[in-house]
């Protein structure tokens, strides 16, 4: 059978409604939109990784395209294997557990929902085998990774009938949408806006409306559904997605040609992750003079615990004038960390103009308005000898 046929049912059937589990039976959920197996041609295989000190019990559902339950051969050289559509297994500290679908039953698709009693790291794939040779051959093999969920994302567009390094090799992408809403009202119904944007950015080359309804999916590679774009030899660009209710969106890049037929993963990411920026707490930033400097909005990802796994303090600085309001908020005990921190805001004469009191509460945050023009700095330490390796944080700072 043709492959593009077959990822088109992957395309098609890969993505069905990824409905929720009742409040409150969770704590952690974890959502592979691509599941596929069967034909003796597809096969998908799940990687689950216990990070915690304490045991983890995980429970993994397969679904088919109509979100009933499928029953799987999945398989395991780790255990917890069987022709099911639940698997329940617990993970020992620091353990994990690999499962591969057996590839022979007729072929089918769905997705699968694991959940876990504790955050865990998780990932997935399915591959395209040709059993026919001896030993048989992986032709390619895609990730798939537990999907966001948002009602905006964006993802990189390539449709070429002649690709940038081989000129002999076509390129094209296609996408799936699911929309998990959990009601059957008419009103949870996603109207998604497809905008396609050329290389130079400006307006949109062509605009579609895809209406997916609760629990339904779509899926359509790019050269169907702008079929009004005239591609050219090579057309780069992006695909931006907006949509009234919750969605979730996979997307792959098909490249072919005479000799090879291959998918590969694209990113796709929610806009909101492009309306702030994300700054990293690097060594040596540890005292005034060496303040990492910021640029609001901003979240900074850090750790308190210096090179010789000791006391550390972190700095960073920004540029306020005289009646800019500073918003900063910390978080990491309410993520999990052991760090109680303690911060100190210096204005640019170096005075201490705010030091925050996290008596009842040991993630801190705080409100100042600049009485001077200048670069201020912030001050972050660790309290009660808190630092270490696993004393990590996020701190949100905002300028007003």
């Amino acid at each position: 059978m043709n492959t593009d046929i077959l990822m088109r049912l992957v395309l098609i059937g890969g993505l069905a409604a990824a409905l929720s589990v009742t409040a409150g039976a969770q704590n952690s959920v974890y959502y592979f939109p691509h599941v596929v197996d069967g034909g003796y041609l597809f096969g998908s295989e799940f990687l689950f990784n216990n990070v915690q000190a304490t045991p983890t019990t995980i429970t993994l559902k397969f679904y088919d395209e109509t979100g009933a339950p499928w029953t799987v051969d999945l398989r395991s050289f780790d255990g917890s294997s069987g022709f099911n559509s639940t698997f329940t297994f617990t993970l020992q500290p620091y353990s994990s557990r690999y499962f591969f679908t057996g590839c022979v039953d007729p072929l089918k698709v769905g997705w699968a929902k694991a959940v876990a009693s504790q955050p865990i790291n998780t990932s997935a794939s399915f591959s395209f085998y040709d059993f026919g040779p001896d030993p048989a051959e992986v032709i390619w093999s895609a990730g798939v990774l537990p999907s966001p969920v948002a009602t905006q994302f964006a993802f990189a567009a390539n449709v070429a009938p002649v690709e940038d390094v081989i000129d002999s090799t076509k390129v094209d992408m296609g996408f799936a949408i699911v929309n998990p809403s959990i009601t059957d009202i008419e009103d949870a119904d996603a109207t998604i806006t497809a905008a396609l944007i050329p290389t130079a950015g400006g307006a949109p080359v062509s605009t579609k409306t895809i209406t997916v309804p609760v629990g339904g999916h779509y899926s359509r590679f790019l050269s169907e559904l702008f079929n009004d774009v005239a591609w050219g030899t090579r057309f780069h660009g992006i695909v931006r997605l907006s949509s009234n209710v919750n969605i979730s969106v996979l997307a792959l890049k098909h490249i072919w040609n005479d000799h090879s037929d291959v998918y590969s993963t694209v990113a796709v990411q929610p806009e909101s992750t492009f309306r702030y920026n994300t700054f990293y707490d690097l060594e040596y930033n540890n005292s005034l003079a060496e303040a990492q400097p910021i640029f609001p909005p901003v979240e900074i990802i850090g750790t308190l615990n210096s090179a010789v796994d000791g006391p550390d303090l972190d700095f960073f600085s920004l540029y306020l004038s005289a009646g800019e309001t500073l918003y900063v908020t910390f978080l990491a005990n309410a993520l999990g960390s052991p760090l109680d921190t303690g911060m100190l805001l210096y204005d640019p004469t170096d005075f201490v103009a705010l030091m925050t009191d996290t008596t009842g509460l040991l993630d801190p945050r705080f409100i100042y308005t600049a009485t001077l023009s200048g670069t201020h700095r912030i001050e972050c330490a660790s309290a009660d000898a808190t630092y270490g390796r696993q004393s990590f944080y996020r701190m949100f700072v905002e300028v007003r």
